[in-house]
């Protein structure tokens, strides 16, 4: 699925292009300022709507698809029972060298998240059998790891008034 990343890209500034920014009164800021009120309000209430038109589709468009999701009946995720033996699944999951890297990968990438997280979630997934449920959900709290790590960064830099310090952040994890 990440390879329609760039369609996504693409269409969004075809469509921006075509629906939005065409739509758009070409007057400058000293030509607004020499405008009536009346004629500045008609201009914003137009580009308004020009700006709201695809998105209000966008949105109808997701709740389709949202309710197709949820009137499909989707299978189990397994038939296993739900005792979960936590310590052990840890251990266990500590032993795989694909998992380890994913948890790794998911806490390092939050930049890129979006294009790399499909990737590395399904690598990180492989051959975790008995331990799926708990391992992916490790991969998942993850992204919290990558989430909370650049503002921790950022408080570091601002404390000490040097980005290079705020490195120790991410060479430490």
């Amino acid at each position: 699925m990440r390879s329609l990343n760039p369609i996504g890209s693409i269409s969004g500034v075809v469509i921006s292009k075509f629906y939005i920014l065409s739509q758009l009164d070409g007057s400058s800021a000293q030509e607004r300022v020499a405008m009536s009120a009346e004629q500045l309000q008609n201009i914003q209430q137009a580009e308004l709507s020009a700006v709201m038109g695809p998105y209000v589709t966008l949105g109808f468009v997701l709740l389709g698809i949202w309710l197709l999701i949820t009137s499909t009946q989707m299978p189990k995720a397994s038939t296993e029972s739900n005792n979960i033996n936590l310590w052990p699944t840890i251990k266990r999951l500590g032993g795989k060298k694909n998992y380890v890297q994913g948890v790794v990968a998911l806490v390092a990438i939050s930049a890129f998240m979006s294009l790399m997280f499909p990737t590395i979630f399904g690598l990180a997934s492989q051959g975790l059998r008995e331990d799926t449920k708990i391992g992916n959900s490790g991969l998942i709290m993850a992204i919290g790891g990558g989430a909370a790590l650049p503002a921790v960064q950022g408080m570091i830099s601002d404390a000490t008034g040097s980005i290079h310090f705020s490195y120790i952040v991410p060479i430490g994890v």
